[in-house]
């Protein structure tokens, strides 16, 4: 019995009729014409995975997804989406992986999560969102079971989870969008893993406003406009292993008051320090630092001579000429070794 079914470069494809039919369990079509998912789909009884991308979809109706009984994966990427019609407040769909990347939202309210109680994950990756909102005062929406969140490449400017909780979220992805700041919903994220804020208009941030993320191992802030990282008051990281800090522009990092015993890899490639901030390489931390990038950064010839056992041993990795006839525009030179050398400032 046919169990799975790919409709590729179905350029005419306007419907789809189907029977009742209890074998087929994975349904995808790809570069349609279907502007609504056709209803007569209900009747694929086993149905799990259902794909409908690169097609002209228009409206996400989670009242006729909640029809299907045994539904998991739901794939509607590359289509049209700009609205998602709700189900009725006591449905429940089964699914648990939604992506709707590459369509046309522009705003989501906690609402319409209501029956996506089983959801693990959610891709909403190039959308055109601008902000994720609380409505009027009301119920307060939980998606127990969400652990990855994909908010990327939208133009979101503030995130709103007074009334969406997410209390087992253990990845999100903010990069590529507006963010001007730490958005404040970050902060009750008490599971969460992996943050990714890179390619915001982030200017400042001081660390403790993550102190709640014992969970944390990697935080990405990459390309902002970070002038400024600190910690204002001594808290702990415990769970922090990497820290990508480069494309700002860093004149310092003030991070002393920051406990992070398992921190192994930051990257400061392309800011603007002068020195290797000292906090990275005192007392425990050059025990378990592996990795520590200032490439692309004015350093001062006595940083780098002052650092020499941490540039031989590749704890602290910096940029090296390519060839003997390279030119410095500080005619100024450090040299490690035969083979390496690098350009510095006085």
């Amino acid at each position: 019995m046919l169990q799975e079914l790919v409709l590729q470069k179905a350029s005419n494809l306007q419907n789809i009729t189907v029977q009742p039919n209890v074998h087929l369990n994975r349904l995808e079509v790809y570069e349609c014409q279907l502007s609504i998912v056709p209803p007569s789909l209900r009747n694929l009884l086993a149905l799990k995975v259902l794909t409908i991308k690169d097609c002209t979809l228009k409206v996400l109706q989670l009242a006729l997804l909640a029809t299907f009984r045994r539904l998991d994966v739901v794939s509607f990427a590359s289509n049209h989406i700009a609205e998602i019609m709700p189900a009725a407040s006591n449905a429940t769909l089964t699914i648990t992986t939604l992506d709707l990347s590459v369509n046309r939202l522009q705003q989501l309210t906690p609402k319409q999560f209501v029956p996506l109680r089983k959801l693990r994950v959610l891709n909403l990756q190039q959308n055109q969102l601008r902000a994720i909102v609380a409505q009027q005062p009301g119920d307060v929406i939980t998606l127990p079971s969400l652990n990855i969140l994909n908010l990327s490449k939208n133009k979101l400017q503030t995130m709103d989870f007074r009334q969406l909780k997410v209390p087992n979220l253990q990845y999100l992805e903010l990069s590529s969008n507006e963010f001007p700041n730490l958005p404040s919903a970050v902060a009750s994220l008490t599971k969460l893993e992996i943050l990714s804020l890179s390619q915001n208009a982030i200017a400042e941030l001081d660390f403790t406003e993550l102190r709640k993320l014992r969970a944390l191992s990697s935080l990405g802030l990459n390309e902002n406009r970070l002038r400024r990282v600190w910690a204002s008051d001594t808290m702990e990281l415990p769970s922090l292993s990497t820290l990508l800090l480069a494309t700002n522009q860093l004149k310092t990092v003030e991070l002393q008051q920051l406990t992070a015993p398992l921190l192994a890899i930051v990257d400061l490639t392309g800011n603007r320090l002068t020195t290797i901030p000292e906090s990275f390489l005192e007392g425990d931390r050059a025990v378990q630092l592996e990795s520590l990038v200032v490439s692309g950064n004015p350093l001062t010839c006595a940083t780098l001579e002052r650092y020499r056992s941490n540039l031989e041993r590749g704890q602290v990795e910096t940029q090296w000429l390519l060839s003997t006839t390279e030119f410095c525009t500080t005619e100024q030179y450090f040299v490690l070794d035969e083979k390496r050398k690098s350009c510095c400032a006085a």
